[in-house]
């Protein structure tokens, strides 16, 4: 769905001009990039205090993954209960997720 398309159904249920500005604008600030949301930042932390596993390509570097060891170095770094971990390793997985592709086309 474009943005016309999702203004066209706010329009729909009844919202006005001004209140579909406004939605857009904090939507917009959420989705800055640099942007933590605060139940997200322990899974940040433990996100940024990983290394990457690199593969030499016939060019360039590759960023592969991260290892399940360097996320459970990071949960026992930062003392994260194990209770959480799982949660800790999906969110640490989907991070890597969106950021392989873009540090594989900035990679020379």
């Amino acid at each position: 769905m474009d943005i016309e398309e999702s203004v066209q159904e706010l329009r729909a249920q009844g919202w006005d001009e001004k209140a579909i500005e406004l939605e857009y604008a904090e939507a917009a600030q959420l989705a800055e990039p640099g942007l933590i949301w605060p139940e997200n930042e322990t899974i940040a932390q433990v996100f940024t205090a990983c290394k990457w596993t690199k593969l030499m390509g016939l060019e360039k570097y590759q960023y592969d993954d991260i290892s399940t060891q360097e996320i459970v170095s990071a949960l026992l770094l930062y003392r994260i209960p194990r209770a959480q971990w799982i949660e800790h390793f999906h969110g640490v997985n989907i991070m890597a997720a969106a950021a392989r592709p873009v540090l594989n086309s900035e990679v020379g």
